[in-house]
């Protein structure tokens, strides 16, 4: 899985808290660049020309970090509509519970859990269900004519597996 942290501050918690368990994972993550106030960061003089895109074109998800500075910075907003522009989702984390300015509360989409661990598993898991997904519409996009009776099949299949799972 291809994440995107979308942060002012990638250098202090909460972002480099998520940053690291993430990176303890499997996953690959992006991150904005360095705030020029914590230090110095390559990409700055490209980000939004070009970088930002190519970046942005390569992750599989888009997740706002929310700090007690992210709604008073105009990046985050040129971020946030570069992932609206790239077909995103935009998800949130906000562990601090943090007040959001108006008119940054719309990129705020779909929230994540606030608790660290949590929100790693429920990544990981949905990763394997979107994984599952992109299996099953290969498969019925490959046998033409008949994608729609192959994808009854792959729903049918997991309503049983989910009524026969012993965890449920």
């Amino acid at each position: 899985m291809r994440i995107f942290l979308s942060t002012q501050s990638i250098d202090s918690s909460p972002a480099a808290d998520l940053f690291s368990a993430l990176r303890a994972t499997d996953c690959i993550v992006e991150h904005s660049p360095r705030n020029p106030s914590d230090g110095y960061d390559e990409r700055w003089p490209d980000w939004y020309e070009k970088g930002l895109t190519q970046t942005l074109k390569s992750v599989d998800r888009f997740i706002i970090v929310v700090d007690k500075g992210w709604d008073s910075s105009t990046w985050m907003g040129i971020e946030a509509e570069a992932a609206i522009a790239q077909d995103l989702s935009l998800e949130f984390w906000n562990p601090q519970d943090c007040e959001i300015a108006p008119g940054m509360i719309t990129y705020l989409r779909r929230r994540l859990p606030n608790e660290l661990t949590y929100l790693v598993t429920t990544l990981q898991d949905k990763e394997s269900e979107w994984q599952v997904q992109n299996s099953e519409k290969s498969i019925a996009h490959r046998a033409g004519h008949n994608h729609q009776k192959i994808r009854k099949v792959f729903r049918s299949i997991r309503r049983l597996i989910t009524l026969s799972s012993p965890f449920e």
